[in-house]
This record gives structure tokens, C-alpha cells and sequence, in this order.
């Protein structure tokens, strides 16, 4: 139901789950989903044959729901080419997320989940040969990105950059203010799929279906183009850092007076970003606003009252951005 609301309902009603033989990957069939046998075993007996870390590995809560929504990412809808597999497997993962955020109903785990995710594109591991993943190419060159220099590396670009990429564009097209939350996104996501239904698409496909219902907000190049983010993250390998650095002083009437500089750094000129403040107040953050920064450079952020002096200020509280470092400081 989750994921019919988001992405359309299945042209079938039923989905089958076994286990396999296989016990570290699963596999999605039409109507079909094979588990790994070791999901089925409890933490326990998992701690006793993998040890802890192999234990509690993300994978055994994610791998059902990511390899459930292959029935949308993967069969209702395929890929052209090695250049488009990035969003089946990139869909699928960020599909996981949702089930951790709605049906596990857990912030925690939702927000470890997109640290994982992050850490995997970031970080070297024996398995990508001592390489930073998203140096080496973009998603778009798909299982090419491996080579005998940079190891099975596609694994942790095409899955959480995949997945990284859709959780930006979901949560700038986010109604923080509206009450209707996730209602635009959910309908272009379901357009994607009633267009394309039993058919392979391409990035292109999908960069002309975020097109058609992009935010004004989203339309940087006041063209209602997405050439800058698909640019920036589909087809490039830049990693943006960011720190703000903020003031918060007495106003009149008992408000308080926010004022903030945003630095952006580690990018080209042409480099331009939404970057959105979050505030909380006790009870949470709460969305502020979004500002945009191009290049290595600072924006201001003026003289804004707010009711009270927030706890804490924050960017991207909810992994809104994929990022290399996230700093915010109070002076």
C-alpha cells in the first residue's frame, strides 16, 4: 500500500515471498520475490554465524522492501541501457527508506539509513580498492565504473547515489508548509510509471518527467530546465560541503533576530545548490526556508525574526542534500 501510494498501483494484486539458497542478495521477479534464507534466521543466530556488524547490517531490514519495489522500479518499468540502471537499483533503495520512515515509523533509522547511504559513496573500503566511490565516475556508467583498479564499486555508486539522487529531488519538491507533504512528488513519481508503464526508460525520460512538474523554487535557470541538478549529480561527480554560521540576538516584542552565513565549497563555478535551514525549537526541526548558493561562495541570510531563539539550527536535517562535510556553528 505504501509504495502504491507513491509510485501507482501494480497492474496485479498479489506478490509472492520465498526464501533462496542464496544467502547474501535477493531477487525480484514479476509477482515474485526471492529472500535470502539468512533474513529468515533471527539476530540472534545471525550474530553467532557473521559476528555483530554482520549481524545488524542494514541489508537484513532493507532487502525485502528494496527488492519489493522492483515490482515498480525494474518491472513496470525498465532501463534503456547500463547508463540507465542507476534508477532501478537507486529507486529501489530510496523505496527502502520509505518503508523505515512510514511503516517503521522510526526517524532513527530512517536517518541512519541516508548516513549509510552517504558513507557508501563517500568513503574507501576494501571493496571499491581504497577509492571514493563518487570520484571515479557518475551513475550513469552504471557496472562500468568497475575495473581492476576500482573494484566492485558500481555496487556503492548506482545503489545509494541512485537512491540519493531521488531523496533530493523528493525533498525539495516537499510541502513543509502546505500539510499536503509529499503529495507532488508522489505524483511525479506515479506519472513516471503510468507513462512509461511496460516499458524501458532513460535518464532522459526521467530528467523530462521531473521537468514537467518542476517547483518554481526548483527552476534555477528560470528556463524549466533541471540541466543544473542532473548535471550535478546524474551525469557529474562533484561532492559540495557546507557550513553556516549564524547570530541569534534579542528583537522587539520578545523575538528573536536570525542572521546567517551559508558557504558553499568543493565545487566548480557553476555549481549551484537549494540548501535548506531547519530550526528547532524543542519539539523537532522545523523547516525555515531554502537558500541558493552557486560556486565557492557565502550567502547572506538577513534579519529574519523568529518567534523565539530556536535550540539549534541545522541544514538538510532530513538528508535533503548529498554532501561531503554539513557544518553548522553559532557565534
Amino acid at each position: 500500500r505504501l509504495y502504491s501510494s507513491f509510485f501507482g498501483k501494480l497492474p496485479f494484486d498479489r506478490i509472492a515471498m520465498t526464501q533462496q539458497p542464496a544467502g547474501f542478495f535477493g531477487q525480484a521477479w514479476p509477482t515474485l520475490v526471492f529472500m535470502p534464507y539468512i533474513a529468515f534466521f533471527d539476530p540472534t543466530s545471525r550474530v553467532q554465524l557473521f559476528g555483530i556488524r554482520g549481524a545488524t547490517n542494514g541489508f537484513w531490514t532493507e532487502v525485502a522492501p528494496h527488492e519489493v519495489a522492483h515490482q515498480w522500479w525494474g518491472h513496470s518499468v525498465g532501463w534503456t541501457s547500463y547508463h540507465d540502471q542507476w534508477m532501478s537499483e537507486g529507486f529501489a533503495e530510496f523505496s527502502a527508506s520509505l518503508f523505515l520512515l512510514y511503516t517503521e515509523k522510526d526517524l532513527k533509522k530512517y536517518m541512519d539509513f541516508w548516513d549509510t547511504q552517504r558513507k557508501r559513496i563517500l568513503e574507501v573500503s576494501p571493496q571499491t580498492m581504497g577509492k571514493k566511490p563518487y570520484t571515479v565516475g557518475p551513475v550513469t556508467q552504471g557496472y562500468r565504473l568497475n575495473s581492476a583498479k576500482t573494484g566492485a564499486i558500481a555496487q556503492s555508486m548506482i545503489y545509494p547515489k541512485g537512491a540519493y539522487i531521488l531523496q533530493m529531488l523528493r525533498m525539495m519538491m516537499y510541502d513543509h508548509r502546505g500539510g499536503t507533504q509529499d503529495k507532488r512528488f508522489q505524483e511525479m513519481m506515479q506519472d513516471l510509471i503510468a507513462s512509461h508503464m511496460n516499458k524501458d526508460i532513460s535518464t532522459n525520460d526521467f530528467k523530462k518527467i521531473v521537468e514537467k512538474h518542476i517547483l518554481p523554487s526548483m527552476n534555477i535557470d528560470k528556463n524549466g530546465s533541471m540541466d543544473w541538478f542532473f548535471d550535478e549529480y546524474v551525469y557529474g561527480t562533484e561532492m559540495p560541503s557546507y557550513k553556516l554560521t549564524y547570530t541569534l540576538t534579542p528583537g522587539d516584542g520578545g523575538k528573536t533576530i536570525f542572521n546567517a552565513k551559508l558557504e558553499q565549497s568543493g565545487v566548480s563555478k557553476d555549481f549551484v545548490m537549494l540548501v535548506p535551514i531547519y530550526l528547532d525549537f524543542g519539539k523537532g526541526p522545523v523547516y525555515l526556508g531554502s537558500a541558493t548558493v552557486a560556486g565557492n561562495s557565502t550567502s547572506d541570510i538577513k534579519n529574519i525574526a523568529l518567534p523565539s531563539a530556536p535550540k539549534n539550527v541545522s541544514l538538510a536535517a532530513f538528508a535533503d542534500i548529498l554532501a561531503a562535510k554539513i557544518e553548522t556553528e553559532k557565534q
